[in-house]
């Protein structure tokens, strides 16, 4: 059996990962000077909207229509505290 020897000419494993995240994250490749702040701001508000229920309190609830008939409940009674009320 003749052992593989590595070749000096190829790079290794780790420092060719180690080069692929440098290039990953290094942004001095990009002109950011024109681009605008906060322009994906909303989306991204949207994409935090979720919510973690386990599993057991999840059927506990009566399953997601449960758990979303009672958040919706909630934020409507939430909602009717925040009216102003008028002077009788």
């Amino acid at each position: 059996m003749s052992a593989r020897r590595a070749d000096p000419a190829e790079p290794e494993t780790a420092k060719v990962y180690e080069v692929a995240r440098k290039r990953e994250t290094d942004l001095s490749r990009y002109d950011l000077t024109r681009g605008s702040r906060g322009k994906y701001v909303h989306k991204a508000r949207r994409s935090f909207e979720t919510i973690v229920v386990d599993k057991q309190v999840l059927e506990a609830l009566g399953g997601p229509e449960g758990l979303y008939a009672i958040l919706e409940a909630m934020a409507k009674s939430m909602a009717r505290g925040k009216r102003k009320r008028t002077a009788a």
